[in-house]
């Protein structure tokens, strides 16, 4: 990857969550939202923002029935211009973590210097220093695809719509939808309700709703406080046995759950190509090869021929 370039983040909560840890934050992780249901956020704690993958039309009017405002009219809110392809992943976390009000996580010195030297300066200039900040974009390049060569795809192959990120967020007892590519942030108007999420709720569910029925062209992760450190803090103001047991358990699958992202972000990370090219050659060698890709292209076959009788019988 050329220097200054930024990598396609894949839309996965270990991702961001190694994020957040790799830029020198703590007190916060992602997780993904599997329905807006009031249920699914109750074990996450106190919601920071949330953060919304959608397949992007190329539009450059939002699709949000909220008003773009200035954002030089709001000084203790963030918003940055997107101005550098693939960013939008990272932009809008640091969106999350840079608007969340109070001391409630700790930014980290690579944050903190970004913050501060963004005070003041309007969105496009943000959008400039956040793609000049060499310390963000290494960690968030170090999630990149590691790939030996590039395929180019035929001129006459449709190309997909591409997918873009944002992210919500209460600021000033506001509802914000923070899209680098719109001229400002977008206001939702004021959250009258208790919980900020509820304000959220009909907005995300008018959004999805553009969709037909069937598509998954979208995902929605949460940013929250650190469930693990909320956790045992809960353990040792615990004075019952029984509820510090249960406790117990809810720690140990938070951390099983953080191994196993760890492992996938190894997985991730680690260049296979060498392997894979060393095992191609060996099975050359061995006379294997040819035989091997012929049955892979018969099971290919078979496997489509499978999907159209299921799809017949459907119809």
């Amino acid at each position: 990857m050329d220097a200054g370039e930024w990598c396609l983040l894949e839309s996965d909560p270990g991702v961001f969550s190694a994020l957040i840890r790799e830029f020198g934050c703590s007190g916060a992780q992602v997780d993904e939202i599997w329905s807006l249901d009031a249920e699914n956020f109750e074990p996450l704690g106190e919601v920071f923002g949330l953060i919304f993958l959608f397949k992007w039309d190329g539009k450059k009017e939002t699709a949000s029935k909220g008003k773009v405002v200035s954002d030089m009219e709001h000084e203790n809110l963030f918003w940055a211009q997107q101005v550098i392809n693939n960013a939008c992943g990272t932009q809008a976390l640091i969106s999350i973590l840079l608007n969340i009000e109070g001391n409630k996580i700790k930014l980290g010195e690579e944050l903190e210097n970004f913050q501060n030297f963004t005070i003041g300066i309007d969105g496009e200039s943000k959008g400039f220093a956040l793609s000049n900040a060499e310390g963000i974009r290494k960690v968030h390049n170090s999630f990149s695809k590691q790939q030996l060569f590039e395929l180019e795809e035929p001129k006459n192959q449709e190309k997909e719509l591409p997918y873009h990120f944002v992210s919500f967020v209460p600021v000033n007892g506001r509802l914000w939808e923070i899209d680098g590519l719109q001229k400002g942030p977008i206001d939702h108007g004021e959250i009258s309700c208790s919980n900020w999420i509820d304000a959220a709720r009909p907005v995300l569910q008018t959004r999805m709703a553009q969709y037909q029925e069937g598509e998954v062209h979208f995902n929605l992760m949460a940013c929250c406080e650190d469930k693990l450190i909320r956790l045992e803090k809960k353990l040792e103001a615990e004075t019952l046995d029984y509820p510090k047991t249960q406790i117990q358990m809810q720690i140990e699958a938070e951390k099983e759950k953080r191994l196993d992202w760890d492992k996938d972000n190894a997985r991730r990370k680690h260049n296979f190509m060498p392997m894979v090219v060393e095992l191609l050659k060996q099975m050359a060698t061995k006379g294997t090869l040819v035989s091997q890709v012929e049955k892979a292209q018969e099971r290919t076959k078979e496997a489509i021929e499978r999907r159209k009788k299921l799809k017949g019988a459907k119809q």
